[in-house]
């Protein structure tokens, strides 16, 4: 449908929300496909081959046809390399998906984005941030060089953020940013 000239032109941006509910569905597209219960029972591998290829050429297919895509995942904690002052690993929040579609997402995305909300015991006032810098807390990452860490979450900050970084790098390197 998305292919459709008349969807491209009320449409712009796909949302995928989330993601992993999205791959779950193309597991079982796949098992359907197959006529089998579980993608171990495809030999030799090529369900999970067969599996990362429809996940990855469907999301492929759609930036070739010039949608935006953003992939929404929940978070997880996971142990990182880092220890506190006691020596105890440190737990960060990092996307809640299964291993090949971080890897499928991962190489398709400008920024991984990890929204928080920060409390302000002086005031009571709560604020909504989106971070996108990697902390021992936190994965998180970008492709732009100067976008900055932490962003009060607005669709206009993070478009206005990205341009600032974007011109940033341009005057660094001599380049100039014409759309």
């Amino acid at each position: 449908q998305l292919k459709d000239p008349k969807a491209h032109e009320l449409y712009e941006t796909i949302i995928i929300d989330t993601v992993s509910i999205s791959y779950a569905l193309c597991e079982k597209y796949i098992l359907s496909q197959q006529m089998v219960s579980q993608i171990s029972e495809i030999g030799y591998g090529k369900g999970w081959n067969m599996l990362k290829d429809e996940f990855e050429s469907t999301f492929r297919e759609l930036t070739q046809q010039g949608y935006a895509l953003v992939f929404i995942a929940h978070s997880k904690t996971r142990q990182t390399e880092y220890t506190d002052e006691d020596g105890n690993a440190i737990e960060a929040y990092a996307p809640d998906l299964p291993n090949a579609a971080y890897q499928i997402c991962n190489r398709m995305v400008d920024v991984i984005g990890y929204i928080g909300v920060e409390y302000d015991m002086k005031t009571g006032e709560s604020h909504r941030y989106l971070y996108t810098r990697g902390t021992p807390h936190i994965f998180a990452g970008s492709r732009y060089r100067y976008l900055a860490p932490k962003i009060p979450l607005s669709y206009q900050n993070l478009v206005d953020a990205i341009a600032d970084a974007m011109e940033k790098e341009a005057n660094e390197t001599g380049t100039q940013v014409v759309d």
